[in-house]
């Protein structure tokens, strides 16, 4: 049966000129459960340090999340240390990379739109051969247009309904299967009565685009539209593609080591400092406390120490 280990309250004094690499220690080995400073020793030290830096890290390990996940994943097989905060900051401030991200990001959202919306049309367009008419006789400034579907007995129901209800509607039907294909030319005055019908029958129809042609030529037309769209967004990956076989390995690098710069500085928030002293409280396993005393004194030059 597992027995929790023993803790020992324990106090950690030493030269702020070590305190970064103090911290550092405590992270990697884990063992210290670190505690705000108490009221007694808070009355004689001062707190909050790494505030104005932990605003700085926080800002940059979103810019670079932000940056990283815009970007395609790439393998990253070697890591780079940044021997300080400095450093760090350094690195993050070469990156130039933001405005041709944010552009490419920009216009391939914007493409995918497009490409989006011209599926749609060719989809109704599609739709439509059995009106072998110019499709812009249904755009009209005087009326609105819809096409929409329905099960033939439904489409039956409707018509009856509009043709009583709705003035000047004008409908244009082609039977396909057990569905009716169906354009509505609506007067703007009587909108209002025919969604009345719509929502009787449970119909949702949807606005006919501004279409110019008969449906193969808009077909057609739409086709070549893509194609374009389609090589213009294979340029605007392939320039994402390229951003991140440059920088996707030093923005995992630079994240990773944000992400534990933020962490310790957020746990120097909760300790004490003087002019030259850095001050931490918390809770050690009796067990580690002689090897946090060894690792601590060697590493940083006989300058930290471990009370308990």
């Amino acid at each position: 049966m597992l027995k929790p280990a023993r803790m020992r309250k324990a106090v950690i004094i030493g030269l702020k000129t070590h305190q970064s690499r103090a911290l550092s220690i405590l992270h990697d080995l884990g063992a210290v459960q670190i505690e705000p400073i108490s009221k007694s020793t808070a009355s004689l030290v001062k707190t909050g340090a790494g505030a104005e830096s932990l605003k700085r890290v926080s800002d940059e390990l979103l810019r670079v999340r932000s940056l990283k996940g815009s970007l395609p994943a790439r393998a990253v097989r070697e890591r780079r240390y940044f021997a300080s905060l400095d450093e760090l900051f350094s690195e993050c401030d070469k990156l130039k990379i933001d405005e041709p991200v944010r552009t490419a990001i920009r216009e391939r959202e914007e493409l995918q739109t497009k490409l989006f919306e011209l599926d749609k049309k060719a989809d109704i367009a599609s739709k439509l051969g059995f009106l072998d008419v110019d499709l812009a006789v249904f755009s009209l400034k005087s009326a609105s247009s819809f096409y929409g579907e329905a099960k033939a007995q439904v489409y039956d129901r409707f018509a009856s309904d509009v043709k009583v209800e709705v003035d000047n509607c004008i409908l244009y039907a082609y039977p396909a299967g057990d569905v009716t294909r169906f354009v509505a030319v609506v007067p703007n005055p009587s909108l209002e009565k025919f969604g009345s019908v719509l929502q009787k029958h449970s119909l949702k129809p949807e606005a006919l685009p501004a279409f110019h042609g008969r449906p193969d030529e808009i077909a057609a037309s739409l086709k070549h539209e893509r194609a374009q769209i389609e090589e213009r967004l294979a340029l605007v990956r392939s320039s994402l593609e390229s951003i991140s076989d440059g920088y996707f390995a030093l923005l995992t690098t630079l994240e990773e080591q944000l992400s534990i710069e933020a962490r310790k500085l957020d746990v120097m928030n909760n300790l004490g400092y003087t002019e030259n002293v850095f001050v931490i409280e918390g809770w050690v396993p009796q067990y580690r406390l002689v090897d946090l005393r060894e690792r601590l004194s060697r590493l940083t030059g006989a300058t930290t120490f471990v009370y308990a």
